[in-house]
């Protein structure tokens, strides 16, 4: 801001714009619901790329003060965060036929009607503004922002006219980018859905097709394979039933569960200990690797550093992990799930997974991750693993899961052709990621060009800032020689 335009000055922002902080409202007097008497609450999370006005909290409106009722063009601020890129974030409400209030975590920022409004809120998104705030605000774990933190900090003001032009330009150059980026983020939606659609097309057998024919496989091939590698096999294939609600499959394909292709051994499929057996008094610096999951959802075998002795980790030998083994998330983010490798760390899981154990001649691994890892296999379970305050699995809705079957050779196949086709489609995604960032880094550049007088030419003949600074500091002391007038009177 130190080299700015003829015309322009620099000034805090509490010299053109007047900041009034957000309600405290009790969580007993608020609802999900609207109801009669009630108004809307706007707070930290409805500021997106502009204002979000679903999620709201209603409040009596009893409870919410005259200068806390929203007005039209007012710019929504986020007080508080635990996120410093969150902090400072800033939205304007457009024109409303309908009454708001804002959260006690928020401020509303109202410039002078003196002002062009969507200056102000367009500078409030720029980066000068948003590296500036991002350094003053304070906090432990949460991110917090003073009211002088905002109206101290220093805005460059160039003539009204000018204010107008800069608007005009913008809001046309952001309708464009805007455009560009609302096909960017539909064809992302559908390359995401074309990956699904290669994974229902593989568990259907579809992407398999020439390979089932040049192989000449039938289902009683497959039995027999079954039977061959699996002990009480009999038993598993006489309780597998087709049911009419699943995807068709080939007819050299069955419906079962896991119990058909896990391992014989002890253990195969299990759920961590106890908790009683796994407290974290008993965690050590060095020893036997705790796998929890912050593994399966980072997808990463090596985080963490919680391990237990020996002593310990003899005690909980049936809920060891090897190589090739699968986990699973059971809480909160339910459903994903871990291949490990074939090198890692000796160790147990605990009680938020279940590993499974495969015979490596009847499933393979990944095979399985893509198949768990699916929307229809989330329909499946969702219902099931609904809680009141989150999600969670368990050993049984797991094991209920209907898992399609064929042999290993196939599975290996469709593996090859599921990472082909990904593979193809991620590229595609990543060009869409990169031209999307590359539009959000435009925005940036304009308002740049914008707040430092680049992006309009300046017209000599308009009236100065300077000038129009000192109308607005006349019409506030005129404004507040009235209050105090009323206020003796």
């Amino acid at each position: 801001m130190n080299d700015l335009p003829k015309g322009w000055v620099e000034t805090a922002i509490f010299e053109i714009a007047e900041l009034h902080r957000g309600v405290t409202y009790k969580k007993n007097d608020s609802s999900q619901l609207p109801f009669t008497g009630s108004i809307p609450i706007l707070r930290a999370n409805n500021i997106d790329d502009g204002i979000n006005f679903s999620d709201l909290v209603y409040v009596p409106s009893s409870n919410v003060s005259e200068n806390q009722i929203m007005q039209d063009y007012d710019i929504l601020i986020a007080m508080s965060s635990g996120s410093k890129n969150l902090v400072g974030k800033s939205a304007q409400l457009p024109y409303s036929a309908k009454e708001y209030s804002f959260g006690a975590f928020c401020s509303v920022l109202r410039s002078s009607a003196s002002v062009k409004s969507s200056y102000v809120a367009f500078f409030l998104q720029s980066r000068l503004f948003r590296d500036l705030i991002s350094q003053k605000s304070k906090g432990i774990g949460i991110n917090n922002l003073k009211k002088d933190d905002v109206l101290n900090s220093m805005i460059p003001l160039p003539p009204l006219a000018e204010q107008k032009r800069i608007v005009e330009k913008i809001e046309a150059l952001f309708s464009r980018l805007d455009a560009g980026i609302a096909a960017l983020e539909k064809t992302k939606a559908q390359l995401k859905r074309y990956k699904q659609v290669i994974i229902m097309q593989a568990f259907t057998g579809k992407l398999s097709k020439t390979f089932r024919e040049k192989q000449s496989l039938t289902r009683e091939l497959l039995n027999s394979h079954i039977l061959a590698n699996k002990k009480g096999a009999t038993k598993l294939l006489a309780k597998q039933q087709e049911k009419e609600e699943l995807p068709e499959i080939p007819v050299e394909w069955i419906w079962s569960n896991i119990e058909l292709v896990a391992s014989d051994e002890k253990n195969s499929i299990k759920a961590g200990p106890f908790g009683s057996a796994l407290k974290k008094e008993f965690y050590v610096e060095n020893g036997y690797k705790i796998y929890g999951q912050e593994q399966v959802i980072r997808q990463n075998h090596e985080y963490g550093d919680y391990y237990i002795d020996e002593e310990r980790y003899n005690s909980l030998l049936t809920c060891k992990v090897q190589p090739r083994d699968v986990l699973i998330s059971l809480v909160g983010t339910i459903g994903k799930v871990l291949v490990l490798p074939d090198e890692l760390e000796k160790g147990i899981i605990n009680p938020r997974l279940i590993k499974i154990t495969f015979n490596q001649n009847l499933m393979n691994p990944v095979f399985f991750k893509y198949y768990f890892e699916s929307d229809f296999v989330r329909s499946v379970y969702r219902l099931q693993s609904h809680g009141a305050t989150m999600d969670i699995l368990n050993l049984s809705v797991i094991k209920s899961v209907p898992l399609p079957i064929c042999s290993i050779e196939e599975q290996e196949y469709i593996l090859k052709e599921i990472e082909k086709l990904h593979s193809k489609a991620d590229k595609a995604l990543e060009t869409v990621e990169q031209e999307l960032k590359k539009a959000q880094a435009l925005k940036s550049k304009i308002l740049e060009y914008a707040f430092t007088g680049k992006l309009v030419p300046q017209n000599p003949d308009d009236e100065p800032a300077e000038v129009l600074l000192e109308r607005i500091k006349a019409e506030k002391e005129a404004s507040q020689s009235t209050k105090k007038t009323r206020k003796r009177k």
